[in-house]
């Protein structure tokens, strides 16, 4: 097995959703993040 990739950060994600406005409550909570 091949060693592991070691993440110094994250830049982007996307990910599909049906509720944005629930969606951005939940990941801005959950890692701290906060919209533009």
């Amino acid at each position: 097995m091949p060693d592991q990739i070691k993440t110094k950060q994250i830049n982007h994600v996307t990910t599909m959703v049906k509720d944005t406005a629930r969606a951005m409550k939940f990941y801005n909570g959950l890692l701290g993040a906060s919209s533009k």
